[in-house]
């Protein structure tokens, strides 16, 4: 079993760590951050989350410092599983 600790930071600004993606009315950004238990980055870590209602997923692959960005519908929970 991976032993990662998942940071996730829910941010609706327009900010974003390598890609210019943008909250919509629909839509939240949601900026993660993979690392280990000691903090250090993660790198090309494959997260899923999964929509609880709709069972579609959405991915999202670590970079070098271990950060990646997506949108997901907002108003729904999310299982969230590490490949």
């Amino acid at each position: 079993m991976k032993k990662i600790l998942i940071l996730i930071f829910i941010i609706f600004n327009v900010t974003a760590f390598s890609q210019d993606l943008k909250p919509t009315e629909k839509e939240a950004l949601l900026k993660v951050i993979v690392t280990d238990f000691k903090g250090n980055p993660r790198k090309s870590e494959i997260i899923i989350f999964e929509n609880q209602s709709t069972k579609k997923n959405i991915t999202g692959i670590s970079d070098k410092d271990g950060k990646f960005s997506i949108l997901i519908p907002k108003g729904y929970k999310n299982n969230v599983k590490i490949k």
